[in-house]
């Protein structure tokens, strides 16, 4: 899984649909895209998702989300299993206007959990062949958790089923189920999160994503169904549901004044 095909700069487009308009959806893009390389077949090409996202005390990024603010960013260390094998992506999501920006490094997991604890980032603890790209992520996403003195907040999880572009990933669409919070605990740090605290959403949350044109098939479908753009973030919803009342005594444990 430390393949690493995203796409620096992409627009997002988010709707509400039912699972039945999933599961046209479903039948219709496979003309166009197929299951991503996580998709389980066995699971209904689905699967997990689990981010750690980090925020200052006094929750800036959420807060900045909250408010719909233009340009703004959020800090997370994104997994998908427990396999020690398997790497951390360090990601900065970025909102600049209409468009999203994005930045990610992959991190061995003992590098990343010492992170947590204070220590230091360095070019060592990238697993796989270290690109240019991905050490100006590493180098970034250092830079700003240390800027906004991040702690890590809580853990959101939720079940993915995306499809891509065959031969890049230019264009991906993505149903997203069963979201699910975490308060962060340091003892059991970048572990999949049990599934204690269910965060509603009103309904499966379809993503359309793409780097340039919008796609005339992705078009056609929105106005087929008639869809309505929503804004959802998923951060701010976990926020919400579990609350952060650890992160002072985060901040203290690591020597962060708030």
């Amino acid at each position: 899984m430390a393949r690493d095909a995203m796409q620096t700069s992409r627009y997002e487009l988010k709707y509400w649909i039912t699972e039945a308009q999933a599961c046209t959806m479903r039948d219709y893009v496979r003309r166009f895209l197929v299951a991503d390389e996580h998709a389980r077949p066995e699971n209904n090409h689905r699967y997990s998702v689990h981010s750690l996202y980090c925020d200052s005390q006094k929750l800036q990024t959420y807060h900045a989300t909250r408010q719909g603010l233009k340009n703004r960013f959020k800090l997370r260390m994104r997994f998908y299993d427990d396999n020690p094998a398997n790497p951390i992506f360090l990601e900065i999501k970025r909102r600049v206007g209409s468009v999203i920006l994005k930045q990610r490094a992959a991190i061995n997991k003992p590098a990343a959990a010492k992170f947590l604890l204070g220590h230091p980032l360095v070019r060592e603890h990238m697993q796989g062949l270290p690109t240019d790209k991905a050490l100006a992520a590493l180098n970034e996403f250092s830079s700003l958790y240390h800027e906004i003195r991040a702690v890590p907040c809580v853990y959101v999880s939720y079940s993915r089923e995306a499809y891509i572009s065959p031969h890049s990933n230019e264009v991906r669409l993505t149903f997203d189920r069963e979201l699910f919070a975490h308060s962060y605990s340091p003892t059991a740090a970048l572990c999949v999160p049990p599934r204690a605290h269910a965060a509603s959403m009103a309904n499966v949350l379809l993503e359309l994503k793409f780097t340039d044109r919008y796609p005339v098939w992705m078009r056609h479908l929105v106005t087929a169904l008639n869809l309505l753009r929503v804004s959802f973030a998923k951060y701010v919803r976990c926020v919400d549901t579990v609350g952060c009342p650890w992160l002072s005594q985060v901040g203290k444990d690591l020597g962060i004044a708030s």
